[in-house]
């Protein structure tokens, strides 16, 4: 299990497109960046990016730019892992805006019976 401020920053490593330098992380979330990277790290969540693949490797036609040297990329275990997260992010949000509807309609119900009651009882 990762803590929800590691999972919003790997969220944040996951959803750029060239990875995140130290600085950039340091300078966003402030020093504390460095337990977080340890944990991510640690997890096998992101990687540091050490070496450019030459410009021959990547085939004609292909719109893919290699990551500065240095910078925090997700593996692959932590794009799923912030997949899951964001899955059942949603599935609790679907949860609570269900439960609120359930509350409204029956407080909304009570209200109908209770002035019907009224109304009856005067007659």
């Amino acid at each position: 299990m990762i803590p929800e401020f590691d999972m919003r920053v790997l969220t944040d490593i996951v959803d750029s497109e060239s990875g995140w330098l130290r600085e950039e992380l340091y300078q966003k979330y402030g020093a504390e960046i460095s337990e977080t990277l340890d944990l991510l790290l640690e997890k096998k969540m992101v990687k540091i990016h050490e070496r450019d693949l030459a410009p021959f490797l990547i085939p004609n036609g292909i719109d893919y730019k290699d990551p500065p040297k240095g910078s925090v990329i997700p593996t692959k275990t932590g794009k799923i892992e912030v997949r899951r997260w964001k899955e059942q992010h949603t599935l609790s949000l679907k949860q609570k805006w269900k439960e609120r509807i359930y509350g409204a309609l029956f407080t909304l119900a009570i209200w109908v019976i209770q002035e019907l009651i009224t109304y009856y009882t005067r007659l």
